[in-house]
């Protein structure tokens, strides 16, 4: 009977034997590294206890209370003119958070250990030889300062969820890639599909910007149909050796034996695996976003999932940052003078003098709008104060068809050209407003102070502090939900707030320089590979042939080549994700007050940290796959 040789240990020159001794990770190993894992989590859950949580109770700070109220049981059968203005994502999950027992500290803790346990995990696929450095990666990920900070971390609101769970997202949509590219089983795919379902839909729901989320989940959809293409095409060629090249001896039963497997692993059931777990993320966001505005429907009036950036009000705001209006710049996106044209143009306005004064003259800030013009989208609070002091809200439906009949006469005005429409500005996303070319120059050099300021952890303040509970109500409510007492009484929580910060404050210290030390890594990797890709289309100009030779169409040479491609893909495409999303957050923060920008970056940038968290673990694993080629190619 002849004994088939194994692909790791068979190679013509022994380049593979040294490779597949140098693969194999030792099980003493692996059981410490899950043993060391488990202990961080404790060590995580313990921390997060000590550390706390906060919430502001008093309805002027508006979102932490407001939040809280939508998760009453009262919230779709006593509506009021603040029903429809934000998303139910972070209400459900502090129903679970009640339902579960557990406090809302251990919960968020348990998040970050599964976003962590994600990350770690694109370490380990990409570089398996290096249980250790996985282990760093898990750990880095696991008490990341974002989640110690005040606003994204310790604050009973949405953004502390957000944070584990962007990170979560986007591994796990890197990971639906890399297991197509290594041709899992469909009950890993149909695994990944149906994680990202969850988490994709728990994502969107809990912020009402969650639309680069789709853009990003399409990206990793198209990368995981190529990826399925080159192993179709590329991979089973190379292991049946049907390239030209004469594999010998055992090589020859390698290939044979691997092809097969591979024909059994992509042809017959990953592929069609492969299409559930692309439909079902979008499947499953779909309905739940039909059943959550059917909901909305039969409850307010309108179906949507939200009428402040969304819905006949939203778009009306969006119109008056259209219209060509003296007094508009950079941070005031609809002046007075937009507004006195919208009325004008509209005969409903026109009907109603109380809302154009209530709107123009007595606003929820100071002053008027003329002497005190509101910055950015705060218009969007101010069009439903005025509707409210008018008298003529009534409830959402109501306000809808009000606002569907004024936006049809704007809209007419804007085409009839008695509404003159602004050209001079370039709009990024109909929610915002307007930049000039000159403009642009700031953002984008805002942008890159902002990507600064993640990776140095630049103005960071420890997260341990106390809340109010001037709203006794609100209070009690969210010490319910969150299943932690002290919420109504922070005299009691017995948390030494000094002494936590301080610790958090030598944390910080330590990730300064872990992500300065990350970040140059980031960058040398993505040059790195571009030299590589170079010198080797010059090595094959010159030789006429693939480099490399007959070892370079083995199988594992194929996989650690396509695993370090696919490594550097992740780096540059995380890269642009982050400053991306940094000309975005900067695009908005020119419409807030300058003294919130330290604020702000931290507040709502938690998707470009999260992109941050992912090309540091792909950058690693570039690093530690690199290592080992070269570390191979000298014990050879």
């Amino acid at each position: 009977m002849t004994r088939r040789h194994s692909p790791r240990h068979t190679s013509r020159h022994g380049a593979l034997s040294a490779q597949g001794a140098a693969s194999r990770v030792s099980i003493g190993a692996v059981v410490a590294c899950l043993l060391a894992a488990g202990a961080l989590l404790a060590l995580r859950v313990w921390c997060a206890n000590r550390v706390g949580i906060y919430m502001w109770s008093y309805a002027g700070h508006l979102d932490d209370a407001l939040l809280v109220r939508y998760a009453q049981p009262d919230h779709f059968t006593n509506p009021d003119w603040l029903s429809m203005v934000k998303v139910m994502g972070f209400p459900l999950f502090l129903l679970l958070v009640r339902a579960s027992h557990l406090t809302f500290a251990t919960a968020i803790a348990l998040l970050w250990g599964l976003a962590a346990a994600l990350v770690a995990d694109i370490v380990r696929t990409l570089a398996p030889r290096h249980p250790w450095w996985t282990l760093v990666a898990y750990a880095a990920t696991l008490f990341h300062p974002i989640g110690f900070s005040p606003d994204c971390g310790t604050r009973l609101y949405r953004n502390t969820v957000m944070a584990p769970l962007y990170i979560t997202v986007l591994a796990l949509m890197v990971l639906l890639v890399l297991h197509t590219l290594e041709g899992r089983r469909a009950a890993w795919l149909l695994a990944d599909g149906l994680a990202l379902a969850v988490s994709v839909t728990a994502a969107y729901f809990m912020k009402e910007d969650g639309t680069w989320l789709l853009a990003c989940l399409a990206l990793a959809d198209l990368a995981a149909i190529v990826c399925a293409w080159c192993v179709r095409r590329l991979w089973d060629p190379v292991l049946t050796g049907r390239r030209g090249t004469a594999l010998r001896g055992g090589a020859v039963a390698v290939a044979s034996h691997a092809a097969a497997s591979a024909r059994d692993a992509i042809r017959r059931p990953a592929i069609l695996a492969l299409v559930v777990a692309i439909v079902l993320p979008w499947g499953v966001l779909a309905g739940s976003t039909a059943v959550y505005e059917g909901v909305n429907e039969r409850a307010f009036g309108v179906r949507g999932m939200e009428t402040r950036m969304s819905g006949q009000l939203g778009g009306f705001v969006e119109r008056l940052y259209w219209i060509d209006a003296e007094g508009r710049s950079s941070y005031v996106w609809a002046p007075a003078d937009a507004v006195a044209k919208a009325f004008d143009a509209s005969p409903t306005l026109c009907s109603h003098p109380e809302l154009r004064d209530q709107l123009i003259n007595h606003p929820m800030t100071t002053g008027t709008l003329y002497s005190n013009p509101v910055k950015g989208d705060i218009l969007t609070w101010d069009v439903r104060y005025a509707l409210v002091t008018s008298g003529l809200w009534q409830s959402d439906g109501q306000v809808d068809a009000l606002f569907r009949q004024v936006n049809a006469e704007l809209d007419a005005a804007f085409a009839d050209g008695s509404l003159p429409r602004d050209t001079q500005r370039i709009h990024l996303l109909a929610s915002v407003g307007g930049m000039t070319r000159d403009d642009l120059h700031a953002v984008l050099d805002g942008a890159m102070r902002s990507l600064y300021s993640q990776v140095v952890l630049d103005n960071f303040a420890p997260g341990s502090r106390t809340g109010d509970t001037l709203d006794a109500s609100a209070a009690a409510e969210a010490a319910d939900l969150a299943n932690t007492p002290y919420l109504v009484d922070y005299a009691t929580s017995g948390i030494d707030y000094d002494a936590v910060n301080r610790w958090i404050g030598r944390l910080v210290r330590v990730f300064r320089v872990l992500n300065i030390a990350l970040a140059a890594l980031a960058l040398v990797c993505a040059v790195w590979g571009i030299v590589r890709f170079v010198r080797r289309r010059q090595s094959q100009s010159r030789r006429g042939v693939r480099a490399g030779g007959a070892d370079a169409l083995t199988p594992e040479a194929v996989a650690g080549a396509w695993h370090a491609t696919a490594a550097w893909w992740i780096i540059v495409v995380c890269l642009g994700l982050a400053a991306g999303l940094n000309v975005g957050l900067e695009w908005f923060e020119m419409g807030v007050e300058t003294h919130y920008a330290t604020y702000l970056t931290y507040f709502y940038d938690i998707p470009a940290i999260a992109a941050l968290v992912v090309l540091c673990a792909a950058s690693l694993a570039y690093a530690l796959r690199r290592f080992d080629v070269r570390h191979v190619r000298v014990t050879s």
